[in-house]
């Protein structure tokens, strides 16, 4: 059986490594971003405030990693909220 997925640039549009299979729900995909978006909340809860100031305290090194998590997660977001826009303009489930 062969499987047609839509083409995913995240974590590279230079190498996708990932793919979103043909039977992706519109529902599947948005309970993904859901997922993703809440990951990405708690991550950066820790990069300001009372958490923040942990957060400072760690090497430049670490907080350029640990930030640069945070931009791949948001363009993974950015990602799926394409598909799930397209999706549901052409009234796809």
């Amino acid at each position: 059986m062969t499987t047609t997925a839509t083409s995913f640039n995240y974590p590279s549009a230079a190498a996708p490594v990932y793919s979103i299979a043909e039977g992706a729900s519109l529902g599947d995909l948005s309970d993904m971003l859901s997922a993703r978006l809440a990951h990405l909340d708690a991550i950066l809860a820790m990069t300001h405030g009372e958490a923040g100031e942990a957060f400072r305290t760690f090497r430049s090194d670490t907080q350029d990693t640990y930030l640069w998590g945070c931009r791949q997660l948001a363009t993974e977001c950015r990602e799926l909220f394409e598909q799930v826009a397209a999706r549901a303009s052409h009234g796809t489930k």
